[in-house]
């Protein structure tokens, strides 16, 4: 009788460890593991938007895969937009296009629950100090002085941290800098580097129109910047012969933005990670955060 018992009760020993040993290996996602939401944008070889779904895309962070919960279209979502505008002395032929565009960027932009900054520099960088409403806009940019070096990286990061940061805006996920200029920076206190991690650290997404520059042969160094921004931030570049054509695409490029959740096996922490999303859809391009935070 003793052996008999001896041996029921190492079954029942085996039988608690395997199962605890099963439950090791199939844990579900817990909630110690954060799920992080991103804006991407994507768009066909010939520049128009697309139509995605999950099962197009892979995630990795650290080049570890991670589990994709949702993917919607983001048009619909509160959107906290800076329109950030050249008004250095080289962009002074282009002044009347570009306060026509900026004018039209507003009016489109600024519905529903739409706010917008507007954020002027050359050397210097100035920005409203609160959302501003489309006439409030008319009136800035037409008292604008076309004058001075240009600062584009200083104005990128200002006005993400000072405007744009995720801790004074927790009601807009959604948020964005339009940039009007031809790149070509001269006057900046930090790096494009800076500039760059600044707007992935606070989730901004970068959508570029950029100046033609008639001096330049080929891709400038100005408009090189221009699209490594947008692209490491899930933005994109609108490169057209006049702003006034370009108008319509950048403003497609912005509605046609998508919210992307996802869960990576990695622990919450404040440091940057690498991000990389794929497409598997032949001949599409996806623009999206090169870095991301985890908290």
């Amino acid at each position: 009788m003793k052996s008999r018992w001896n041996n029921w009760f190492f079954l029942l020993v085996v039988c608690a460890i395997s199962i605890c040993a099963i439950g090791q290996d199939f844990q579900p996602l817990t909630s110690d593991k954060p799920k992080v939401a991103v804006f991407i944008t994507a768009s066909a070889k010939d520049g128009s938007p697309v139509t995605l779904t999950s099962s197009d895309l892979s995630v990795s962070v650290d080049k570890r895969p991670a589990h994709i919960d949702e993917l919607r279209s983001a048009k619909d979502d509160p959107l906290l937009f800076a329109v950030v505008v050249d008004t250095s002395k080289s962009e002074g032929p282009n002044s009347d296009v570009i306060r026509n565009a900026v004018s039209q960027i507003f009016q489109s932009l600024s519905v529903s629950g739409n706010q917008g900054y507007l954020a002027l520099f050359n050397h210097f960088v100035a920005m409203s100090k609160t959302p501003l409403q489309i006439s409030q806009v008319q009136e800035a940019i037409k008292v604008a002085k076309f004058q001075g070096g240009t600062a584009v990286y200083d104005a990128i990061e200002q006005t993400c941290t000072e405007k744009l940061s995720r801790s004074a805006n927790s009601s807009f996920s959604r948020r964005i800098i339009v940039l009007i200029s031809d790149g070509e920076d001269n006057a900046s206190h930090v790096p494009h580097e800076r500039a760059e991690t600044t707007a992935q650290t606070e989730g901004v997404a970068v959508f570029s129109l950029v100046i033609p520059s008639s001096a330049a042969l080929g891709e400038s160094r100005g408009e090189h910047f221009m699209k490594g921004v947008s692209q490491q931030t899930g933005g994109r570049t609108i490169l057209s012969k006049n702003l006034a054509e370009g108008m319509p695409l950048l403003l497609n490029a912005i509605e046609e933005q998508w919210a992307l959740s996802f869960t990576p096996v990695q622990a919450p922490n404040p440091k940057l990670h690498s991000l990389q999303i794929k497409g598997g859809q032949k001949d599409i391009h996806i623009s999206a955060p090169a870095q991301i935070s985890l908290r």
